[in-house]
């Protein structure tokens, strides 16, 4: 996940951190990210299931 942030150029894009497994917890890795990279425009992130997912992904992007 760090490599690919820092070899990109995300300038003017929002970042929608999310995590697909249960173990995850979203609260830590959010935190993390937003210390690591203050730059970029973060977004509420958020643990998705597969019923869930499609929902999230469309009111995600503003649809």
């Amino acid at each position: 996940m760090d490599t690919f942030l820092e070899s990109g150029d995300f300038s003017g894009k929002a970042m929608v951190p999310f995590a697909t497994s249960g173990g995850s917890a979203m609260p830590p890795a959010e935190r993390h990210l937003r210390e690591q990279y203050p730059a970029f425009t973060w977004k509420a992130g958020q643990l998705v299931t597969p019923r869930t997912a499609g929902a999230w992904a469309q009111s995600a992007l503003g649809r």
